[in-house]
Parts: structure tokens; C-alpha cells; sequence
């Protein structure tokens, strides 16, 4: 795929793509993947999916031929493709988005985050914090919690993100707690709003005690 893709590997799974193999199976692939041409990869790979991994999962799994609609564009109109081709789309989470967005503004595909939101299609405040709560990838540990990332919801990410973006004092307490809690999904499933909960309670619980402490070295 495509390095800036929007679909997350937990979608590559028979489970996971059971609706659209069952269509396929039945009335055929009607909609063609979106591929750009690779000029000299390294891997071997001679084409890229901007648009399509579901169907193409679904077209390989069936063992049927894939029809594929080759595109001649810059990362940026790849991108932008890639928007207009799944922006009616309910199979994909909003975080994959955010995660897909904040790739390509780091890669310096848009100049500007106002700018992305004019080429996308976004508005401006919905842009600004799906990028906020996808900085959560950059707190690894708390990160890998997720084995399935297509369950997590833009607002309790975003306030995750948020608290620990205001109280660096925070972190290690959550990182703690994360730690507390992957032992513990070792043993039984925990949901994802529980997780986050759970993390959000250790943010806001350090911030009162830092609170605390500061207040008494004050009166101090």
C-alpha cells in the first residue's frame, strides 16, 4: 500500500472484510482499486494501492482477478484522491484518518494545516483535533495498548492527549498505568473506552496531587 494509507492492518483479516467478500463473491468487484506505478522500488513491488486494500484483500482471498484503475499523481494528489474515494465510507474510523493526516502534514504534503483542510474538504477545527488526538502515537507505550486502533474515538483521545500535553508531570503517571494495564489484558479483555478512562483517571488523578504539592509549598 501506499505509505500514507488510511487503513490500518486489522483490516486485513477474512473477519474483517467478510461484508465486502460476500458482495464480491455475489455481484462481483463493480468498484476498481486506485494504484500508482513504483519506478524502481526496492522491494520488488511495481504498484502502490491509494484506494482499494479492503477489495484487494477480498479480490486475492476469492482468487479472482482485480481490477485496478492506474493513477499518474504527486503524494498530495494521491492524497487528496484517497479522501474523496473513502470520505462517505463508514468502515473507516476517524482515528485511522487522523493517523493518515498527521503523516502527511509531517511529510510536508500540504504547507500549512489550513491548507489541508481547504484541499480536503475539512473543517478547520475537526482537522485541528483529529490532529491533536493523534499525537497519542507519539506516547508509544500508551500507543501499543490498542491492538485494534479502528475502536478509538476522536474526543477521548483528544482529552487524553490533551492532559498530557498540559502536565508533563502526568505522563509517567499514565505510562504507569499503562503498564498496569497490559499486564492485566494479559489475563482478561478490557474495552477500549475502559482503557481510556482508566488512563484518563491516572492523568487527572497526578494533576490534583501536583496540585496539591504546589499549593502546599506555597503556604510553605
Amino acid at each position: 500500500p501506499w505509505i500514507f494509507h488510511n487503513r490500518d492492518e486489522v483490516w486485513m483479516s477474512v473477519e474483517k472484510c467478510q461484508d465486502l467478500i460476500s458482495s464480491i463473491r455475489k455481484n462481483g468487484q463493480k468498484v476498481p482499486i486506485f494504484a500508482r506505478k513504483i519506478e524502481n522500488a526496492i522491494d520488488g513491488k511495481s504498484w502502490e494501492i491509494i484506494a482499494g486494500r479492503r477489495r484487494w484483500f477480498a479480490c486475492n482471498y476469492l482468487g479472482i482477478k482485480i481490477r485496478v484503475k492506474a493513477v499518474e499523481a504527486t503524494d498530495r494528489e494521491c492524497a487528496i484522491l484517497m479522501n474523496l474515494e473513502n470520505k462517505d465510507r463508514n468502515d473507516i474510523s476517524e482515528f485511522e484518518d487522523a493517523l493518515s493526516y498527521k503523516q502527511q502534514l509531517d511529510a510536508s504534503l500540504f504547507d500549512s494545516q489550513d491548507e489541508m483542510a481547504s484541499a480536503l474538504d475539512l473543517k478547520k477545527s475537526k482537522l485541528s483535533k483529529m490532529l491533536s488526538a493523534a499525537k497519542l502515537i507519539d506516547y508509544q507505550e500508551i500507543f501499543y495498548l490498542f491492538e485494534d486502533i479502528t475502536l478509538l474515538r476522536i474526543n477521548p483521545v483528544y482529552s487524553l492527549v490533551l492532559f498530557l500535553e498540559k502536565n508533563g508531570n502526568a505522563i509517567e503517571a499514565v505510562n504507569k498505568k499503562a503498564k498496569q494495564l497490559k499486564e492485566a489484558m494479559s489475563h482478561r479483555k478490557i474495552k477500549t473506552n475502559v482503557i481510556i478512562s482508566e488512563l484518563i483517571k491516572s492523568a487527572t488523578h497526578q494533576e490534583k496531587k501536583n496540585a496539591i504539592i504546589s499549593k502546599n509549598y506555597k503556604i510553605g
